[in-house]
């Protein structure tokens, strides 16, 4: 009996709870990093982003594709099942005069400091009422991705950075 209980346990807890999973890909394709699952990470994500929703037949989606001179520099993309209460959220960092990998320690950051296209990537996503020199947009419940927005003495959004670190 209580083999059977332990099992159940193991079986809610793994399937309740995101996952976080990064993809190194070769050369200079970039990472990937997803957040799958039916706690409230890939959920808070998808609400953060102010966008309208695609809806498809089975899921809705949501995404933002941000270019430099018609070169993607980051992609983010949540995807919601209309079928179960699952939400996975996939952000692609593109190498890029923008984006530092390093991929021994497990590091990504995109960052842009300009007072012309940070207010406009942060408007993609929803008003933050947080007071101070940053304000997060979004943090995973382990800490490990963040978005936040760098404001500037006079309360203007200077700078958009979107990190992650295993």
């Amino acid at each position: 009996m209580k083999f059977l209980l332990t099992l159940a346990i193991f079986c809610v807890t793994t399937f309740t709870y995101a996952e976080t999973t990064v993809q190194y890909q070769p050369g200079d394709a970039g990472v990937s990093v997803t957040i799958h699952g039916m706690d409230s990470d890939a959920q808070s994500l998808y609400e953060a982003m102010n966008v309208e929703p695609e809806d498809g037949l089975t899921v809705v989606r949501k995404s933002i594709l941000l270019t430099r001179m018609r070169e993607p520099i980051l992609d983010l993309m949540c995807v919601q099942s209309k079928t179960s209460n699952a939400t996975t959220c996939t952000i692609k960092f593109i190498p890029g005069i923008l984006t530092i990998i390093n991929y021994e320690q497990g590091y990504v950051k995109f960052e842009v400091i300009d007072s012309y296209a940070a207010p406009r990537i942060a408007n993609l996503f929803v008003k933050s009422s947080e007071p101070g020199p940053e304000q997060t947009v979004f943090q995973s419940l382990n800490g490990k991705l963040r978005l936040w927005k760098g404001m500037s003495a006079y309360g203007q959004v200077g700078a958009f950075t979107v990190e992650f670190s295993e």
